[in-house]
């Protein structure tokens, strides 16, 4: 395992818009998940568990060695010419 987090739950609606705030505790959770359905009579409010995830690691950047022909340097030429 590379990286360690800290666990969360978060309260989803289908439908609506995507969970955006991580509850530390499943109690919190579900009690936004309750305060939510008092507000939205019909809609179903679910806690959900992260158990997991991915990340893909930035690419790391890479040099590039510029060459010119003998001759041939970015002083020699004004811009533009070709």
């Amino acid at each position: 395992m590379d990286e360690r987090r800290n666990g969360f739950w978060m309260v989803w609606c289908e439908g609506g818009r995507a969970p955006t705030y991580r509850h530390a505790s499943y109690e919190s959770a579900d009690s936004e998940a309750s305060r939510l359905a008092r507000l939205n009579r019909g809609s179903v409010f679910y806690v959900l568990r992260c158990v997991g995830g991915r990340v893909m690691p930035q690419p790391q950047p890479r040099e590039v060695e510029v060459v010119y022909q003998a001759g041939e340097s970015a002083g020699e030429r004004p811009w533009g010419e070709n």
